[in-house]
């Protein structure tokens, strides 16, 4: 189970950024160090993959946001948002 910081979870309802969300990035993204990423890119080649198929309505929403960072450095989510430039 993944614990949300109250900071975190404020931001999440101003950004329009469910659980779901967070906990696909987590379990699919890149790690880099204290963040993981999903980026545009990686949700493109998501989409083409058959394999995400049952993911497709949640990869749509996570490119319309255009990628996420989820910021997870020790046992607690403490922020997430949308990516503001390539990565």
């Amino acid at each position: 189970m993944i614990n949300f910081t109250k900071h975190a979870m404020q931001r999440m309802r101003q950004r329009g950024i469910v659980k779901d969300m967070v906990e696909f990035v987590i379990k699919y993204g890149r790690d880099k160090g204290d963040k993981i990423i999903l980026g545009v890119k990686d949700i493109k080649q998501m989409l083409q993959n058959k394999s995400y198929e049952q993911f497709r309505p949640l990869l749509l929403k996570l490119l319309d946001k255009k990628g996420l960072v989820v910021v997870f450095p020790d046992d607690a989510v403490v922020t997430v948002y949308q990516i503001t430039k390539h990565l």
